[in-house]
């Protein structure tokens, strides 16, 4: 699905030609394109750990991700879907149900946004308005609003609850902060409530935070801030804990809606004419975010920022080295920088003759590295499209000898008849390898192909 959308972002961006913005919306006093809402369907409340039936939202280059509840029972945003092991899991239906004594909730609205999630509830006399946003690539804060829409005072008595699946993880706790560890994943997390806490319970799979009872006058509101913190030990818990303490839930919202704005604009400024119509923001808008959801930061063997192919496919929660290339020229239309990690990204398993490994993984104890072939060379392509957008020469400085071994590796590994034309092949002789390489995997085309080899560990179809 990726790969489809990138091209249809090349389809519309491609040849400049300028075209009026869609008009700017606001939501709580902060601007948003009003065709970005909406644009990706992110309901579903899972009923087992591995329930892939609805599409998950993160941001930051997280390695987990959240979606709307759909079910009337839950009051809080489903998830986490933890990428953080087994290729994605979900920890629970929700670490973050929130709840009123007396008082049960009927779901109103909800909406997502390039920047942030929003769901609405609503009770007799009083409304929950939820939104969650993500302070970093470790932390998700998520505000609950609580306000009195009733003629009398009220007394509330707030609760914040969490249930996890049975798949291995477990909840302790420390002070009135709750941990979830899991033996599958080197990543810790943390759920912290950021307003006095009265008590917590818990058990291995179950937390329930209360309170303490607060009283509210007729349109009064009050709001519950949870931090949840997923975090890889090659970063330090300890300044993401100092900058939690410290951050302005609206500010970030704010901060987060002009990182995105910014990026569509930079989009719709490119569109030709023709698609000056509404419908191609929103085009433009999903792109976006399928780009977003795919983003993860440096852990584990991955050393630079890059994308998946997908993380909904079970078999594309890993780094290609073309699609990685791919990737990178439609991100730098609207994000230069992450591109440039993009590309880095697969030239860290670059082995000294020049060959570059197939695809690569954070956990290698899930799946293995694949060096049995590499991808057709589209790197330098990528290199100079990307050069294009800010002529950063110290980038093709960096790049080009890496992108000059490359070439000569297929030249002296791939070229079985020494034509100057190289052939697809694979490392270990095998055919099905060498299919891989071709990106074109099991095409019928190379079923009567024979392996005929070039050199040790080097081979080439005929």
């Amino acid at each position: 699905m990726l790969r489809k959308v990138v091209f249809i972002c090349f389809i519309v961006i491609l040849a400049s030609c300028e075209s009026n913005p869609t008009p700017v919306k606001t939501i709580n006093n902060h601007s948003y394109y009003k065709a970005s809402a909406n644009i990706l369907d992110f309901s579903i409340t899972p009923d087992h750990a591995f329930d892939k039936s609805g599409l998950m939202f993160s941001d930051q280059g997280a390695w987990f991700a959240y979606s709307l509840s759909d079910t009337i029972s839950v009051s809080g945003f489903s998830g986490p879907f933890l990428m953080t092991e087994q290729n994605g899991v979900w920890a629970g239906t929700s670490l973050a149900n929130f709840t009123l004594k007396d008082h049960s909730w009927e779901p109103a609205n909800s909406v997502s946004y390039l920047s942030h999630l929003e769901q609405n509830f609503k009770s007799e006399g009083i409304t929950l308005s939820q939104q969650l946003v993500y302070l970093s690539g470790h932390t998700v804060l998520i505000k609950n609003n609580i306000t009195n829409t009733s003629d009398t005072d009220q007394t509330i008595t707030p609760q914040l609850s969490g249930k996890l699946f049975d798949n291995g993880i477990h909840f302790s706790k420390k002070g009135n902060r709750i941990e979830v560890n899991s033996n599958k994943t080197t990543a810790k997390g943390y759920i912290q409530f950021l307003n006095d806490v009265s008590s917590v319970t818990i058990d291995s799979t179950t937390y329930t935070t209360y309170f303490k009872d607060i009283d509210l006058q007729p349109n009064e509101q009050k709001s519950f801030i949870c931090a949840q913190t997923f975090i890889f030990p090659e970063y330090s818990w300890e300044d993401e804990q100092a900058l939690i303490q410290t951050v302005n839930f609206d500010s970030i919202v704010k901060q987060r809606l002009s990182e995105k704005n910014k990026q569509l604009t930079k989009l719709q400024t490119l569109k030709k004419e023709l698609f000056s119509e509404e419908k191609y923001t929103s085009l433009l808008a999903k792109t976006i975010l399928t780009l977003q959801n795919n983003w993860r930061i440096p852990a584990g063997e991955i050393k630079h920022e890059g994308l998946f192919p997908s993380y909904h496919y079970k078999w594309f929660n890993g780094f290609w080295s073309w699609d990685s290339w791919k990737h990178a020229v439609g991100l730098s239309y609207f994000d230069v920088e992450l591109a440039k990690e993009q590309i880095k990204l697969m030239f860290v398993f670059q082995e000294p003759d020049g060959f570059v490994a197939d695809c690569v993984y954070r956990d290698t104890t899930i799946e293995a590295h694949n060096y049995r072939d590499t991808k057709p060379p589209l790197s330098a392509w990528a290199v100079s499209k990307v050069y294009e957008k800010d002529k950063d020469i110290d980038f093709v400085k960096y790049m080009y000898p890496k992108l000059k071994k490359y070439h000569y590796w297929w030249y002296a590994k791939r070229d079985h008849d020494q034509d100057d034309l190289c052939e697809y092949g694979s490392t270990d002789g095998s055919l099905i390898a060498a299919k891989w390489e071709s990106g074109m995997d099991n095409a019928i085309r190379f079923d009567n192909s024979k392996i005929l080899e070039n050199v040790e560990g080097a081979y080439s179809l005929d």
